[in-house]
């Protein structure tokens, strides 16, 4: 059984990671056809938002 603390320190991991991810989807870079950039801000997205569904 994982400890309280550290559970909250990877939900709020997570939270910090739902906070990163729009600004990259939106960074002018991934608007004007990067690719790379525009995956990593779906993939920081798509795993920040699976962590309380898995963790909860």
């Amino acid at each position: 059984m994982a400890k309280k603390g550290s559970n909250q320190t990877v939900l709020g991991l997570s939270l910090l990671g739902m906070l990163i991810a729009p600004p990259l989807l939106l960074y002018p870079g991934a608007t004007h056809q990067n690719v790379a950039l525009e995956a990593v801000g779906y993939l920081v997205l798509i795993i920040s938002m699976l962590v309380p569904i898995i963790k909860g």
